[in-house]
């Protein structure tokens, strides 16, 4: 029942993909195309300065690929992922702005999901 019981645990505080995809349907303009979307859960040991404990952050790690219709609504994309307080690194390809029309892209960034 302990293993069980850890497993539980462990799976409540990773990362849900829906809640990215919940939360980048409301940022991805109408003229982007996804063609490709990658998640991954990571965590990282954090140590608590106070109590030396050592507790597990979880986040995501988000691959986007697609194609934008023109630069300037992937610089509104790029400004809009930056902007969300629970995604952080954002990384754009710097390919991703050779194009100035149908410009394809790929995109990086961390996902923390808000306790």
């Amino acid at each position: 029942n302990q293993n069980l019981y850890k497993i539980y645990q462990t799976r409540n505080e990773q990362a849900s993909a829906v809640e990215v995809l919940e939360k980048l349907t409301s940022l991805v303009p109408d003229t982007i195309y996804l063609t490709s979307f990658s998640f991954q859960n990571s965590f990282q040991e954090i140590q608590d300065p106070k109590t030396k404990n050592t507790v597990k952050g979880f986040f995501a790690n988000i691959r986007l690929e697609g194609i934008a219709q023109n630069r300037e609504t992937l610089f509104l994309f790029r400004k809009s992922l930056s902007q969300e307080p629970s995604f952080k690194d954002v990384y754009f390809s710097p390919n991703s702005w050779v194009k100035s029309i149908n410009a394809d892209f790929s995109t990086d960034f961390k996902y923390f999901p808000s306790k």
